[in-house]
């Protein structure tokens, strides 16, 4: 394969029909809005086909015809090793690795490994809702501290409330998103540092979920947690990759937790030695190092279609409604809008699904303090996104007629 795809060629050779595939996002629409008759703009998969590539290997795979008990590929861990290097500039060490069934999983893991229940956990809000759900379920609490937003929609750290947070309620572990859904934003250097270097002075464990590393469209380059000033902060640091948002394998999922500190690598594998000795799917590691393999044009085409996506959401809702308020897209294929101007938050969700006919996540999902906001999945075909922007705007012009 060539090492780009056009937007174009992308489209034509992996946009498809969904419907029908028991999808969530498809199939799923009467039991999550009560109807069918929305389109879904929610949950965070994609409309696109995987690469050939990685159709070809499970097909071969499955003509094998034997599903027995199977090893990790001996090149799987070097494969995922040469994309973070690719792509990210960061080489962590074999023996750092280890994996599970996804990235959630693993922070369910991480919580039971260290820390107790009634434990206090930090979240940086609005932030994708299992932040939120992941501490109340094992016990533990979470504790936000809310971004701020600028008049260009950019949301920004508040690390003094992050320090009282830290001091006030005695955390014991931080989970970062990075990239952050649903605010697309790409934590600079300088920001990490700032917010490492408080944690690593009050002995806060750092969780660094960078699921949607590989979706950057700013100017700026996506910094792993763990290569933060060359790896400084390494030892008060877990990181978790996958590659199921990056090509579309959240139905076989493979987690990378990567941890170098050899201490917690023995407490992690102590707590999960209790739990689980069951190995990862021979189908699910076999897609995922194929991806990573063979995955780079299919992702330049599909990052185009993602781009493209949002300025065409972006330009035709801000030509109709210019009080929208966009977050600049830098990162995840999820647009963040305030619709607050034109929309009452407490009528935001009946608005979108009754009125528009749209199936969005709101802010209840991600952001309880930051009420009238709705998050569009991008990873949709362009005459996808039309529709919603076109739906969107009838639906503003019907308020704006009473």
């Amino acid at each position: 394969m060539s090492q780009t795809i056009t937007k174009e060629e992308f489209l034509s050779r992996y946009a498809l029909d969904r419907r029908g595939s028991n999808s969530i996002k498809w199939d799923g629409l009467k039991q999550r809005f009560r109807t069918d008759d929305v389109i879904p703009m929610w949950v965070a998969d994609m409309d696109f086909k995987v690469p050939e590539t990685v159709t070809a290997a499970l097909t071969e795979r499955i003509n094998h015809g034997a599903f027995g008990y199977a090893l990790i590929s001996p090149t799987y861990h070097q494969t995922f090793i040469d994309w973070l290097t690719r792509h990210h500039g960061y080489t962590p060490k074999k023996n750092w690795l280890r994996f599970t069934s996804g990235t959630i999983t693993t922070l369910f893991w991480i919580l039971h490994a260290f820390t107790k229940p009634k434990d206090n956990i930090l979240i940086l809000s609005p932030v994708y809702y299992p932040f939120y759900s992941t501490p109340q379920d094992t016990g533990r609490t979470p504790i936000c501290s809310e971004l701020k937003q600028d008049k260009t929609g950019r949301f920004y750290i508040n690390f003094d409330d992050v320090e009282t947070k830290i001091k006030e309620h005695n955390v014991k572990v931080f989970i970062l998103c990075n990239p952050h859904n649903p605010v697309s934003r790409i934590w600079s250097e300088e920001e990490l540092v700032k917010l490492f270097t408080l944690c690593e002075a009050h002995n806060v464990l750092i969780v660094s979920d960078e699921i949607h590393e590989d979706f950057i469209f700013g100017p700026d380059p996506f910094i792993p947690a763990l290569a933060v000033q060359d790896g400084r902060f390494k030892d008060s640091i877990i990181a978790i990759t996958s590659a199921s948002k990056t090509f579309n394998l959240a139905s076989l999922p493979v987690a990378h937790t990567i941890i170098p500190n050899e201490a917690h690598r023995k407490q992690f594998d102590a707590y999960v030695a209790t739990i689980d000795h069951t190995q990862l799917p021979v189908l699910d590691l076999l897609a995922t190092e194929t991806a990573y393999q063979t995955g780079d044009a299919w992702l330049t085409g599909l990052l185009a279609v993602i781009k493209d996506n949002y300025e065409i959401l972006k330009n035709t809702l801000l030509e109709a409604a210019p009080k929208l308020v966009f977050t600049p897209l830098e990162a995840t294929y999820l647009a963040w809008v305030d619709f607050k101007a034109y929309v009452d938050p407490e009528e935001l969700d009946n608005f979108m699904i009754k009125q528009c006919r749209v199936g969005v996540n709101t802010s209840p999902n991600f952001a309880p303090a930051t009420p009238g906001f709705v998050r569009f999945n991008l990873a949709a075909h362009p005459d996808t996104v039309k529709e919603t922007a076109n739906r969107i705007i009838k639906g503003l012009e019907a308020i704006n007629a009473k």
